[in-house]
């Protein structure tokens, strides 16, 4: 199975991406299977007038950070940590 190479991991205007950050395209394609701890959920968005819009795939353990240091902006991060955490937590799993 094809699925999307992970996003670029060099320094974003000088900083260096957080470890935990997703490092995958989203939204997930079908069939995603790149990250071991990759958890499909189904996310409904609504627009303004509250009338849901085209799902898309997400994963059940992405999760929305502010950039550290101080830095301005928010960042898609992996609330089980960094990629060996994530291996982990596969294990741990089965």
């Amino acid at each position: 199975m094809n699925t999307p190479r992970p996003a670029e991991t060099h320094p974003i205007g000088g900083r260096i991406r957080p470890a935990d950050e997703c490092p995958w395209p989203r939204p997930f394609p079908e069939g995603f299977d790149g990250c071991p701890a990759y958890l499909q959920r189904a996310f409904i968005p609504l627009n303004i007038s509250d009338q849901p819009l085209t799902p898309v795939r997400t994963c059940g353990h992405l999760v929305s950070r502010r950039l550290p240091n101080g830095a301005a902006g928010w960042y898609a991060g992996c609330e089980l940590g960094d990629a060996a955490a994530r291996q982990r937590w596969d294990a741990a799993t089965g």
